[in-house]
């Protein structure tokens, strides 16, 4: 699925479920391993380390997949193995085009996403990305490291839905890119920014080893 496919499906089923009775659930969670504390930012405060943690693996040795930690009893949309969305709060993501997030919702989409052409920079995939979303205004592009990997991030703002977010990328194997995209209310972002900052430092996409 292609970077702006990804963000296109959130917003088709966002008006989707606004206009029916219930919301699908999406794919259940894998069954969990043993929490393991993820690697906080010195930016991160004790409230996100003093969160109950999950840890979500799909990949094994034979086949690759994603690998991240979150708060214990938040959903897990698994949509064809390179592409992932994660709730707070059930189908959430769901309604975030449309009613915005009530508050304390967050939303992440994590997808691997192949370069639009072998001379396509991180700056110019992680635009092309971000202005995919819908009547957003994009703040400047900086330079960040995630789980080790380089890459470029910004923040950016959905006034009408009062919705801020982050979005990166990263360059991954093969001339492909790993994107995230956090959602947050614009008047929760600076409080919610040490979780979902250590949510974000914990995905991974992980290749075989055999």
């Amino acid at each position: 699925m292609h970077r702006l496919t990804l963000i296109a499906f959130l917003f088709v089923i966002s008006v989707v479920s606004a206009c029916a009775d219930a919301a699908p659930s999406g794919e259940a969670t894998p069954e969990v391993v043993p929490p393991i504390q993820p690697e906080l930012t010195p930016e991160t405060t004790a409230e996100a380390s003093s969160v109950e943690w999950t840890r979500y693996v799909e990949t094994d040795s034979t086949a690759p997949g994603w690998v991240f930690q979150h708060p214990t009893g938040w959903e897990v949309v698994n949509l064809d193995g390179r592409n992932v969305f994660l709730y707070s709060t059930s189908g959430a993501g769901e309604r975030l085009f449309v009613n915005g997030l009530q508050p304390g919702e967050l939303v992440f989409q994590f997808s691997l996403n192949p370069a639009a052409n072998g001379d396509e920079t991180p700056t110019a995939h992680l635009t092309a990305l971000s202005e995919g979303l819908p009547e957003a205004a994009l703040g400047d592009i900086e330079s960040v490291t995630i789980a080790g990997l380089d890459g470029v991030y910004l923040r950016g703002v959905m006034e009408a839905l009062g919705v801020s977010f982050v979005a990166s990328s990263r360059a991954f194997f093969g001339g492909q890119y790993i994107d995230i995209i956090a959602y947050s209310r614009t008047d929760e972002f600076e409080s919610n920014w040490p979780l979902m900052s250590a949510v974000i430092e914990t995905v991974r996409y992980v290749l075989p080893t055999e």
